[in-house]
């Protein structure tokens, strides 16, 4: 996002559009947990098509794949170098020490990007047990009590997340236009202006890994979705 973000500093009219793009963020952000709850209250097993196995599997590995790229940079690129800081401090002297490395605004930054990376990992494990679970059998509604809660979650994870999806294609296809903007820019104020290579892989990075974060959401949709693409709309009496 840090091309969007220079793009927006040179051009002032794209501002309010950022505003809007790093809102729908949030919001889809703030929808997950929303769609994990609901599922986390869901009574009966879900079932799933066969083929749900071989879309979890690869979602595992694609997201897998951009989560090690991720780790690999965070290590070599700022937890180490802020490992040492936090070594030479005194830790003898005790609280303020403590205080020191609390206070450091790069202790908040790293603690975000553990838990970032915990819910990664908690997502993979999320898709593995779809893998193991999707069976192809039918099910009954005694089977599978579908929650008013959870059909309205996973058709919003759906839709917000789709929309984010679909923005970050654009931004994929608009990213050449975007680098020689910035090029421009980057020129007329005497800098060295960024290379068009390392934007495209941050865009396909960035579409991977937010089109992962679909799945979850579309592999749910699935177990309560017959095979006539009607959705069953149907909610257990006591199950909300």
């Amino acid at each position: 996002m840090q091309e969007l973000a220079a793009f927006a500093s040179n051009y002032p009219v794209m501002k309010p559009w950022m505003v809007l793009i790093y809102g729908w963020l949030w919001i889809g952000s703030a929808i997950m947990p929303g769609f994990y709850f609901a599922l986390y209250r869901i009574e009966g097993s879900l079932r799933f098509p066969k083929y749900i196995r071989q879309v979890s599997l690869v979602t595992v590995l694609v997201f897998g794949l951009i989560v090690a790229v991720d780790l690999w940079d965070w290590i070599g690129g700022s937890l180490v170098p802020y490992l040492t800081v936090m070594k030479a401090l005194d830790w003898k002297i005790g609280a303020t020490s403590v205080v020191a490395a609390a206070r450091d605004p790069r202790t908040i930054k790293h603690v975000s990007i553990v838990l970032t990376e915990l819910s990664a990992f908690a997502y993979i494990l999320l898709l593995l047990a779809f893998f193991r679970h999707a069976d192809g059998e039918l099910f009954t509604d005694a089977d599978v009590p579908v929650s008013r809660l959870l059909v309205f979650a996973t058709k919003v994870a759906l839709i917000t997340w789709g929309i984010w999806v679909a923005f970050n294609v654009v931004r994929l296809v608009l990213t050449p236009y975007s680098y020689f903007h910035l090029q421009d820019a980057a020129l007329q104020i005497g800098r060295r202006p960024q290379r068009l290579g390392p934007m495209m892989a941050d865009a396909i990075r960035m579409l991977l890994g937010q089109a992962c974060f679909l799945i979850a959401p579309y592999i749910v949709y699935t177990a309560f979705t017959p095979a006539d693409g009607d959705m069953i709309e149907h909610a257990v009496d006591g199950v909300s």
